[in-house]
Order: C-alpha cells, then sequence, then structure tokens
C-alpha cells in the first residue's frame, strides 16, 4: 500500500470512517449505522478525512498526477517529516531464494 493506514496522523473518528469506506468498501450509509451516527457526519467525515490524508501525503512525499487526477508516480521529500521513514514508499518483495 503507498501510505499505510497505521502511519496516518488523521484523528481516529476520520481515520476509522476513511478506512472503512475506501479500503473496506463499506457504504457511508451502513458506516453510519454501525458508528450511530447520522449519514450527513459521515459524508463529512469521510471527506475530511480524505483531506487530511491527501495534505499528509503531499506532505510526506512529491506526487505526479494525470489530467484526471490519478496518481501517476511518487516519490519522498528528502526533509519530510512523515511518521515513518518508509511511509512513501511500496514494499520490497522478499527475495526469493534459489
Amino acid at each position: 500500500m503507498l501510505f499505510a493506514p497505521g502511519t496516518w496522523r488523521n484523528r481516529k473518528i476520520y481515520r476509522d470512517t476513511l478506512i472503512a469506506a475506501e479500503f473496506d468498501a463499506q457504504p457511508l450509509r451502513s458506516i453510519a449505522g454501525v458508528q450511530g451516527l447520522p449519514l450527513s457526519a459521515i459524508k463529512s467525515r469521510a471527506s475530511r478525512g480524505r483531506k487530511l490524508l491527501q495534505d499528509e501525503l503531499l506532505a510526506c512525499c512529491r506526487v505526479s498526477l494525470s489530467p484526471a487526477g490519478r496518481v501517476l508516480d511518487y516519490e519522498p521529500r528528502a526533509a519530510a517529516k512523515c511518521a515513518a521513514p518508509s511511509a512513501c514508499r511500496t514494499p520490497e518483495p522478499p527475495l526469493r531464494e534459489s
């Protein structure tokens, strides 16, 4: 994963909502039911969480986007104050022994 959820500095209410909505593909209405909140609150939390994550990612990495807004490439910033040194890096696959 490009930016592991465990490295996010997002507040827990935004992080949990964003993980459920974006990574676990749960419908916002379902998340609202589980969290016992109005749908509008969950929509706000998801939107705010996306913005906070975007800000955090852009503070740690240089990101190249396509005209449609999709990530084309990224690299860590040299002086970034990321939560973890490897936050912007894709983990290397383990080496296989021959």
